[in-house]
């Protein structure tokens, strides 16, 4: 198959974006992204904010030599929530985007029969 005959199968779907600011273009592209910025943002800042700024809190209540062992699992910990709210807020927009699909056209059932009969 050549080139152009690719082209011409592919040419329903029309040409893939090529580039950020082609991509960009569209307001789902951008939703998306800029949750996925924030999410790096927070999942980059928030846990090393934390492993820095626990030791302050942490000198009244714990001895000097656990003070920054207590603070990595605290920075890990909050690691795994941040990634764990990434999962649920990407399970809850697929979860829409088929919500707002409606049902299919036709049952599943009968495309696998109509396909036993070919």
């Amino acid at each position: 198959m050549s080139k152009e005959q690719a082209k011409s199968i592919d040419s329903c779907v029309g040409p893939a974006p090529f580039g950020i600011s082609k991509v960009l273009k569209e307001s789902s592209n951008k939703k998306v992204l800029t949750e996925f910025v924030l999410f790096t943002i927070s999942l980059v800042f928030l846990p090393c904010g934390l492993f820095f700024l626990s030791p302050i809190f942490l000198r009244k209540f714990l001895p000097e030599q656990s003070i920054s062992v207590v603070s990595a699992v605290f920075s890990v910990i909050l690691v795994n929530i941040i990634c764990g709210i990434y999962v649920y807020r990407a399970f809850l927009q697929e979860k829409g985007e088929w919500q707002n699909m409606g049902p299919p056209s036709t049952p599943i059932s009968d495309k696998l029969e109509s396909r036993k009969a070919r």
